[in-house]
């Protein structure tokens, strides 16, 4: 199903999250416009919050990676401060 999916849809293949598959069970006739409309506006929201989430998890990455080089930073002038104090 998913190479189905790619051919008929093609997108970056490091952008796939998932499918969204709608079954309706005893109805034979297609989906109507509004119904069809409801689903794809679903689909936008969901894409747009898995993509809002990534977001998010790489600036908690880098912000980790920022407290870290300031601690390191408070380290060295900490060094530095103790070193001059005790050449004088």
């Amino acid at each position: 199903l998913i190479d189905k999916l790619k051919k008929k849809y093609p997108i970056d293949e490091n952008k796939i999250y998932g499918a969204l598959l709608l079954y309706r069970k005893n109805i034979i006739n297609t989906w109507q416009k509004e119904e069809a409309d409801l689903i794809k506006n679903i689909a936008s929201l969901l894409s747009t919050a898995f993509s809002k989430e990534e977001l998010y998890n790489e600036l908690k990455k880098q912000k980790k990676e920022l407290e870290n080089a300031l601690t390191q930073l408070k380290n060295a002038q900490l060094q530095i401060v103790q070193s001059e104090n005790m050449a004088a």
